[in-house]
């Protein structure tokens, strides 16, 4: 259990301080955690939680539609002009 949490909180570390990486620490850790036996491979698919998943990759692509949109940068200029 110890070398789990250990593993779950390094890659939590790393994933904040080299955003840039996210993915690959994650799949890294991932895999570490297969290859080691932490998660016996019978349980992986068990182990997803779906809902959790697509509600990331949701909101990730609602995000990106509204950065798209420029709506953020007409906000700024919005909130700019207001103030003196």
């Amino acid at each position: 259990m110890l070398p789990a949490i250990i593993l779950f909180a390094a890659t939590y570390v790393l994933m904040l301080t080299f955003s840039k990486y996210r993915p690959w620490f994650a799949l890294v850790s991932g895999v570490i955690f297969i290859v080691t036996g932490m998660l016996p491979a019978g349980e992986i698919l068990p182990a997803l939680d779906f809902n959790v998943l697509l509600m990331i990759g949701g909101t990730m692509g609602l995000v990106q539609l509204f950065i798209d949109s420029r709506m953020p940068e007409r906000m700024a200029d919005m909130i700019m002009d207001r103030v003196p």
